[in-house]
């Protein structure tokens, strides 16, 4: 598809096109449990996360005619994202921008807070790994599905990039709602830009002629929270 106009869509998504067993979800939280601790509540929460997660999944495609960039800095539709020295590195020839949005909604987090409010610990912190691996993973499925979508030979598409990562500072996330419509699949942004529901993701994703997926930087990154850091 051409990639020369505004375009927007939400996506509800059913679970099984992200997770197709059991298995690959709990060996992707290995990292963080021990195989025994696991064996023991694993399939239940799988059920519980299978059952009340809701994933909704959206991009709000932006066009060259409303990119403009500046040092260390992506301006869409006359809003500037201060996105820092380590993205706007890799991101200084983009042409357009996808803003990207999926949440797995707020039943899981009422699971969760239910768990450690009746002292069961180890499931309340469990379930909580799941449900970031979920949002994790729908982020990844949003990405697939949109260089799918706009498959073309002359273009390339990067990393997808989130505020609080990196550099780019959280507050940024005011901005970056601004530009969509209000309650955009589902999500909410309070005054000190913290995404509700909790489980959700949002970022940017470049399309240009000289973009092209990079390895991220964790070297020269500080962000020790980051995700992509406690994978390696």
């Amino acid at each position: 598809m051409k990639l020369n106009k505004r375009e927007i869509e939400e996506i509800d998504i059913n679970f099984n096109q992200i997770i197709l067993d059991s298995s690959f979800l709990k060996s992707s939280i290995q990292y963080s449990l021990t195989e025994d601790i696991l064996n023991v509540f694993y399939e239940n929460l799988f059920q519980i996360i299978k059952q009340k997660s809701k994933v909704k999944i959206g991009y709000s495609f932006f066009p060259e005619d409303e990119i403009e960039k500046s040092k260390n800095r992506i301006i869409i539709d006359g809003k500037p994202l201060s996105v820092g020295d380590i993205i706007y590195r890799n991101l200084r020839k983009t042409e357009s921008i996808f803003i990207i949005t999926c949440t797995i909604g707020a039943e899981i987090e009422k699971i969760i807070r239910k768990f450690f409010d009746s002292g069961n610990y180890i499931e309340g912190y469990t379930l909580d790994l799941l449900a970031s691996e979920l949002v994790e993973l729908s982020a990844d499925y949003l990405q697939d599905f949109i260089e799918k979508k706009f498959s073309n030979s002359q273009i390339g598409f990067s990393n997808r990039y989130s505020p609080g990562y990196c550099g780019w500072p959280v507050s940024d996330q005011k901005i970056l709602f601004s530009l969509l419509p209000d309650n955009f699949c589902g999500i909410k942004i309070t005054e000190n830009s913290l995404m509700l529901p909790i489980k959700s993701i949002s970022g940017i994703l470049a399309v240009g002629k000289n973009i092209n997926k990079l390895e991220y930087e964790c070297d020269i990154c500080d962000d020790s929270f980051c995700y992509k850091k406690r994978k390696l």
